[in-house]
């Protein structure tokens, strides 16, 4: 058989023999050397190497002493003083830049970067600074990337050190490139018992993608594909475990090039791969501990925004150092105790909170009030990070261009659940989302089948992030149905329809990363496996950072960046890393010399079209020789390659005095400001004319100064309202209730296009979902799903119309309290308790209040830690159910195993009994852990929710099971009360 077992010591070296601690241990023949490794000697000759620092410690060092006992060189990392900070950092965090200054990219960067190619008399000539030749790093979610590659900056995974010095081999960096587009990444491979030509194209497709292959089982081979358990090849794996070597099925491989992502190996492993048997082999990942975690009250929160809930209390000081600012808009969101408490949280983590500057002392630094009404935050110098609510505003755009690390409350608590500072733009819901749905998502109703756990919240929040709605269940209305296999009871409905498209998660995830409704027809998106294995791959996808440019803003016109921009930079970022020119940004994001512009006499004169080549989108080889191209993202803007051709004809002519250029500089500068003055007046002009109009008068009033006939009419602006026109909230607590911002859920109400647009300009918004909304608008008591999730949510005001036409009136939001004892004026009190809806003859038929059940929800949630067990014939269904169940803190399921039921029940009567042994009304309102709900369709299954007798023997002193209709559901929300003795709910007892 072709394994390579010879003893190392006595093999024929076909190349230079390499340092005593490197001694080779692969035999590989002459055409896997050429392909797949290079001969060095030592084995890390002329590397010089920078480890990103979200590696771990102890790995980190592990990494060090290989690559410097190999000869590698580590690179002179920067030292990053902030202006106004004593604190000199060389692991500074960094996030992207986009449409930031050239200058930037060596303002951040944490090492020094090499010399571009086109420099090479620098690359020559300097040899005093130790430059970055290597990045090892698991993923490319760092702020250099860009600058990498540009610079041809070879970024490897850990793996491509461990596996050269277990090899004896440096191997070529493209087979273990950090880039996710690198399926293969990393793997050797040996194909056995396969025809020839599914082995070449298996082999081929392996390649391209980034792995390797042998043509005989060496010790460096990862993974071993074969069709049956034998051989000679499966049994050497097999004996020798100390090899790591993986038998795998070569459907693994199939069905991960169908979806581009990598789906989880296990249930194709040998030996009795779970897959030829129908399963997954693959245990749940508890969802409090899962990578896609999302916090308590996150789904109130959209993309991660508003929500005000916990984060984990930190066990370690894990973020000293850093210096977090709060959004401006983030802090309106949220209450002054949800700020308190998330700034005690990060204080707790070491962390230093960036508290907002005054209005009044902004306007005195800078003399203007061009930044009043944009932003709070001072001393951007210094802060690391930005948790932002949305990807909009001065804030946002100011932190981008800068290179700081921006995320969402989502992101946050991520961090803070695994005490690891994680790039944002790994996860698509870490990374602030644009403020407006995506075009066309509106008319969309999507439910989910077969992901569970966290993989199914995270669809849903995606689906509702984007503007989509999302349902529990299957219905006529639905228009898409996101499933991860080809299976289940929603499956075969939906296939049946010929209105409901039918895709996996990865239509989701690629519509939200490109913000835009992509075609359901595309083959990687209509994928599905007879198993859920794409459960595994949800969250894969990242932040597309090349189209995070449109959500950037710079100055408008032929002008600098903003003079804030530059005074970030010290001196020597000016002329640092090759970049030795004033280049700076235009209107349109694009990058010119400055010095090509300079007349003899220092002033700038922006010709129009000039550019300097904008985005850089061109392949850029990152192993400088045959490896592999990688596209250059467009958020590092960068020169083109004409422009520096004319830059190195026209050196003589440039007028090269820093002074005369800082000078023009400052002129435009000065310019700038008096744009962004004007621009702030405008939009205030512009929000007078919305409060107008949210009067209800009709037409928007004139401006003194204005033509009359140059105002918006109101059909324009219903226009711009449902097109997602993005709008500059004033004041802060406008739209907001308590501390909480208005969210109307509508049941049996319809509103016109001019109340819409009042709600939009008092701050508020009209959802669909429970979770989101914070009022219920009815005219009437029934039955319907939104009344049921909002009472039993517990939080949600159920009130009537006139609340909405008085708050609308008043241009403010009246406050409600179901409770008026606890309001400090009894008369207003009063008069706010009056909008509660209300509805005598419906109460009176069900024996129950309103306002009563609301009072109750409020105190408790109904069903917490109980568990609902629905038999499969329940009208409504497991899905309608569950939806009402865990909104009320319970669990709905559809089975139980037997020792798990018996468990149950036996605690059933436990709890009962002692109720019953307690009296009087309390022990009415005792809920047992289980409740059996059914029908009489489904009695064959009633005896199996009998419990064993007791321990005393005979009919007597048995236990005895009580399954109830659904209506102990439904009306049990109603009246916020579980009635387990009413004869009126019972199927047996």
């Amino acid at each position: 058989m072709d394994i390579d077992t010879k003893d190392p010591s006595a093999r024929e070296p076909k190349a230079p023999k390499p340092a005593q601690l490197t001694q080779r241990r692969v035999n590989l023949n002459e055409s896997e050397q050429k392909t797949f490794v290079r001969v060095t000697d030592p084995l890390f000759d002329k590397v010089m190497y920078w480890i990103n620092p979200v590696i771990s410690e102890e790995k980190r060092e592990s990494l060090v002493r290989a690559l410097e006992r190999g000869g590698a060189v580590a690179a002179i990392a920067r030292l990053h003083r902030p202006k106004h900070s004593a604190n000199c950092r060389y692991d500074k965090l960094n996030g992207v830049i986009v449409n930031g200054l050239p200058q930037m990219a060596s303002h951040i960067s944490r090492f020094h970067l090499a010399w571009p190619k086109h420099r090479q008399e620098a690359r020559r000539t300097d040899t005093e600074i130790r430059r970055a030749t290597h990045v090892i790093t698991p993923d490319t979610h760092f702020g250099e990337y860009a600058a990498c590659l540009k610079a041809g900056v070879r970024v490897v995974t850990p793996q491509w050190v461990e596996q050269s010095v277990l090899s004896g081999w440096q191997y070529r960096e493209r087979f273990f490139s950090a880039s996710e587009k690198m399926l293969f990444s990393g793997m050797v491979v040996m194909v056995t018992q396969m025809p020839s030509a599914d082995k070449k194209a298996l082999l081929t497709s392996i390649v391209a993608l980034g792995g390797q292959w042998r043509d005989r089982l060496r010790p460096d081979v990862t993974h071993l594909v074969l069709v049956q358990a034998e051989g000679d090849k499966y049994g050497y794996a097999q004996n020798n475990p100390q090899l790591n070597i993986v038998s795998v099925l070569p459907h693994w491989f199939q069905e991960s090039l169908s979806v581009l992502y990598r789906v989880p190996i296990t249930p194709y492993v040998f030996p009795n791969p779970p897959v030829l048997r129908g399963e997954m082999g693959i245990k749940d990942e508890p969802a409090g501990t899962s990578a896609l975690a999302m916090p308590v009250g996150a789904e109130n929160s959209g993309s991660g925004g508003g929500g005000a809930y916990e984060l984990p209390k930190p066990r370690s000081a894990f973020m000293a150092g850093c210096v977090v600012a709060i959004g401006t808009q983030l802090r309106h969101s949220l209450s002054e105790g949800a700020v308190a408490r998330l700034t005690q949280r990060l204080t707790e983590a070491g962390a230093c909170v960036c508290e907002p500057r005054a209005a009044q002392s902004l306007q005195q630094d800078h003399g203007t009030q061009a930044l009043l009404e944009e932003s709070l935050i001072s001393d951007w110098e210094d802060v690391d990070v930005l948790v932002c609510q949305h990807r909009e505003g001065y804030e946002y755009s100011k932190a981008a261009r800068l290179g700081k690390v921006i995320g969402t409350l989502v992101w946050l608590y991520q961090v803070f659940l695994t005490e690891t500072l994680t790039a944002p733009t790994r996860r698509l819901l870490h990374y602030p989302l644009p403020p407006t749905a995506v075009p066309g998502m509106e008319r969309l109703v999507v439910s989910v089948s077969n992901y569970t756990g966290a993989a199914r919240d995270y669809i849903r929040m995606l689906v509702v992030a984007m503007g989509g709605r999302y349902t529990g269940q299957l219905t006529r209305a639905n228009t898409t149905l996101v499933t991860a296999c080809a299976q289940g009871a929603k499956y075969e409905a939906a296939t049946r329809s010929s209105t409901i498209d039918v895709v996996n998660h990865l239509w989701v995830e690629q519509c939200c990363r490109r913000w835009k409704m992509l075609s359901t027809s595309h083959p990687s998106f209509v994928h599905l496996p007879m198993l859920p294995l794409l459960n595994g791959t949800v969250g894969e996808a990242g932040v597309d950072v090349s189209r995070l440019r449109s959500w950037v803003d710079v100055p408008q016109g032929n002008a600098l960046a903003e003079w804030s921009d530059m005074d970030v930079l010290s001196d020597s970022d000016l002329n640092a890393d090759g970049i030795d020119t004033m280049a700076v940004r235009t209107g349109t994001g694009n990058i010119y010399d400055m010095h090509a512009q300079l007349g003899a006499d220092g002033a700038a004169t922006a010709a129009d079209g000039i550019s300097g080549g904008g985005a850089a989108t061109e392949g850029e080889d990152e192993d400088g020789d045959d490896d592999d191209d990688e596209v250059r993202s467009v958020a590092e803007s960068s020169t083109g390659d004409q422009t520096d051709v004319k830059d190195e004809q026209q050196t003589a002519a440039r007028h090269t005095s820093r002074a005369a250029a800082m000078a023009a500089t400052k002129s435009l500068g000065e310019m700038m400001r008096a744009a962004n003055i004007f621009e702030c007046e405008m939009r205030k002009e512009r929000l007078y004319k919305y409060r107008r109009a949210a009067n209800g008068s009709g037409r928007t009033a004139a401006v003194p100064g204005e033509d009359p006939e140059a105002d918006a009419e109101p059909q324009q602006q219903q226009q711009q309202l449902n097109s997602g026109v993005k709008r500059r909230r004033v004041d802060g607590s406008m739209g907001k209730v308590g501390g909480a911002p208005v969210r109307i859920m509508l049941t049996q109400v319809r509103l016109s296009a001019n109340e819409q647009l009042q709600i939009a300009a008092l701050g508020g918004s009209i959802v669909d979902s429970a979770s989101d909304a914070t009022h219920l608008i009815g005219t009437k008591i029934k039955r319907t799903f939104k009344m049921l999730m909002a009472l039993a949510s517990g939080r949600i005001c159920i009130v009537q119309r006139s609340w909405l036409d008085d708050s609308l009136a008043r241009g403010a939001w009246i406050p409600i309290n179901d409770s008026p004892g606890d309001e400090d004026d009894e008369e207003e009190g009063a008069a706010a308790s009056q909008y509660l809806l209300t509805d005598p003859e419906t109460e009176l038929r069900w024996g129950f209040e309103l306002k009563e059940s609301m009072r109750r929800a409020r105190c408790r949630r109904l069903l917490a830690g109980v568990t609902v067990l629905v038999t499969p014939s329940t009208d409504p269904g497991l899905e309608t159910l569950r939806a009402l169940v865990e909104i009320a803190g319970g669990r709905a399921v559809s089975e139980l195993p037997d020792r798990r039921l018996r468990a149950m029940l036996a605690s059933n009567e436990s709890v009962l009994r002692k109720a019953r042994a307690q009296g009087g009304e309390l022990a009415d309102l005792v809920v047992p852990p289980l409740l059996v709900v059914s029908c009489k369709e489904d009695s064959g299954m009633w005896p199996r929710f009998q419990p064993a007798a007791s321990a005393g023997g005979g009919s007597g002193g048995g236990s005895h099971a009580m399954v109830f209709n659904v209506e102990l559901l439904l009306t049990g929300l109603l009246r916020q009360k579980i009635e387990v003795h009413s004869e009126e709910f019972l199927l047996i007892e």
